[in-house]
This record gives structure tokens, C-alpha cells and sequence, in this order.
């Protein structure tokens, strides 16, 4: 069972390594949520701090259970994840005090949370791990970038894509898309990336608005013209599962397609370099079609600005 990573709006990169570890065949499936007092820190449990103070590493000593960890931070950031292994480590960028608990989970439920560990991380380690250069090509050498849907008013394409919108199973990744890994037989990998000018009816040409991310606050400001929408929210990179994850507003995209889309700020990273981005997000609530990746294909604004003349 593979980890299961949730991240909310946060103003620190955060990264979920599995150290490797015995996983056991299964765990013990309680009739009722488990009792959280019947573990104990020390002893069922451990939340260690390495010397380094920007890596926390989460033990369950009970084979047996499923655990979920949950923590936060006085800032505002929140967080919890499902470990199918019995040791995780937390590699936290940006420093602050942060609050550590563990969950159980039993058939009937998860467990209340354990008494909270508080530990201090003193030091601002910034964009710690970023293996592809995501963060520098998303919001460039200053920290702020500002892009564009690949498909303007007079319905043109102006990167490297055929078209503001492909499709992909949703097995797809940055592994399979970039990383020249092959999905295994029987897995939902696939695409079809239409070009425009003969699939007009995909969706209108218009001035689709802008995203600037901002990397030194981790804000994203949307002006979503197909929505008719302004807003400003958070946004924060998985640099290892190249994943992101983007709250209290969204990224461009057409909004006949905004109502099939259940979490529209789950994103999958498909491909990013500094001229070039495809970002993808779950259809899974069309009554008429089967799940699949929505993936838009984004431009930087200067380089729109630079081969288009406008």
C-alpha cells in the first residue's frame, strides 16, 4: 500500500522519504477505532528530531496497525499522511515549531490523536530537494513567474505543445511523461494530445488570464478569466513525486471542465522546464466519460509577450 500524502495550504516545502523498511503482510483491523491511550510515545511510537533539526523521523512499533501522522505548525500549516511503512522521515525546509501526533487505524475508524511532540526547527533550509529543478523553472532566478494557458484569444500556441489541453490515463506521471519510465502492463497509461486548430470544439480561444507564482511566500495569484475570478492563494511543490498542491484559489483552465473535476488543486507535475509546463488534474466527476488526466499546457508570460508581439 503505498503512502498516501495530503498536503494543505502551507507556507514550507514539504517532502515524505520512506526510509526503507520491513512493511508487514497486513495489519489488524479493529471492530471499533482504536484506543489511543493504550499506545505510548517511547515505547509504541517514536518522533525524533536528527541533528540536522530540519528531518523528523516517525516510528510505529506496532507491526500490527496502520498509522497516520499527523502534525502542524504555528504558521498555519497542516498536514497528515498514511504510512504503510513503520519509519518515515519529514525533510521540512522552512523552520518554525511544529506539532507531531500519530493516528490508528482500525476498521472501525482512526483513532484520536496521540498527546502532540512540539519540536523546533530553527533553521530556513528553502527548496531542500529539488532533484528537476521545479521550483527555479516555475517561478525563475527571482522567485516570481508569472504564466499562460498555451492558447490565446486569436486561438493560437505558442510553445512547444500542439494545444492547451491533452489527455492522459490517469497511471500517468511525471515517471511515465518525463522520466522515460513505462507503466506496467494492464496500467491506465495512455494519451491523446490533440492539436488545436482541428479539435476547436476542446474549448473556446480567449484571453485565459494569468498564474504568478511566488516562491518566497509561496502564493499564487490567479486571474481566471474564464471564471470571471481573481483570488489569491498557496501553493507548494513535492520535488520528489513531483506533485503540487494549490489552495484558496486554482490554476487556469476552461471552466466547462471546472464541474468534472472533484480536487482541482491536486496536481500532477507531467513535464517543466523553464519555457514549458504541463500540469494535470483528476476528471473523475463526468457522468458521461471514464476518469482520466486533464492535462493543460502552460507558457511564461514574457515568452507569450516575445512570439506573439502582443
Amino acid at each position: 500500500m503505498k503512502n498516501i500524502i495530503k498536503l494543505l495550504p502551507i507556507s514550507l516545502i514539504i517532502v515524505i522519504a520512506s526510509l526503507s523498511s520491513c512493511t508487514p503482510d497486513s495489519y489488524s483491523m479493529a471492530s471499533s477505532a482504536p484506543n489511543i491511550s493504550s499506545y505510548k510515545k517511547g515505547t509504541d511510537y517514536t518522533i525524533t528530531q536528527l541533528s540536522d533539526s530540519n528531518h523528523i523521523v516517525l516510528v510505529n512499533n506496532r507491526t500490527d496497525m496502520m498509522a497516520r501522522w499527523v502534525y502542524s505548525a504555528t504558521n498555519g500549516i497542516s498536514n497528515d499522511f498514511e504510512s504503510a511503512t513503520n519509519r518515515d522521515t519529514l525533510a521540512l525546509p522552512y523552520g518554525g515549531v511544529y506539532s507531531f501526533a500519530i493516528q490508528y487505524e482500525g476498521s472501525g475508524g482512526l483513532s484520536q490523536a496521540s498527546d502532540s511532540v512540539k519540536l523546533t526547527l530553527p533553521t530556513n533550509k528553502k527548496l531542500i530537494v529539488d532533484p528537476d529543478n521545479l521550483w527555479t523553472n516555475l517561478c525563475g532566478t527571482t522567485g516570481i513567474k508569472t504564466w499562460v494557458l498555451d492558447l490565446d484569444a486569436y486561438g493560437k500556441s505558442y510553445g512547444t505543445f500542439t494545444g492547451p489541453l491533452f489527455f492522459y490515463g490517469t497511471y500517468d506521471s511525471w515517471a511515465t511523461v518525463s522520466g522515460g519510465v513505462k507503466a506496467p502492463t494492464g496500467a491506465d497509461s495512455w494519451n491523446w494530445c490533440p492539436d488545436w486548430p482541428s479539435n476547436t470544439w476542446l474549448m473556446s480561444a480567449m484571453d485565459y488570464g494569468t498564474m504568478t507564482f511566488n516562491s518566497n511566500n509561496l502564493s499564487i495569484t490567479a486571474v481566471r478569466n474564464a471564471e470571471k475570478i481573481t483570488s489569491t492563494g498557496v501553493f507548494m511543490i513535492d520535488g520528489v513525486n513531483h506533485t503540487m498542491t494549490v489552495k484558496k484559489t486554482a490554476i487556469l483552465m476552461d471552466a466547462s471542465r471546472v464541474p468534472v473535476v472533484s480536487a482541482r488543486g491536486s496536481i500532477k507535475i507531467l513535464s517543466m522546464t523553464a519555457n514549458s509546463m504541463q500540469l494535470a488534474v483528476l476528471r473523475d466527476s463526468d457522468p458521461n466519460q471514464s476518469k482520466c488526466l486533464l492535462v493543460y499546457n502552460y507558457i511564461p508570460l514574457t515568452l507569450y509577450h516575445q512570439l506573439s508581439g502582443k
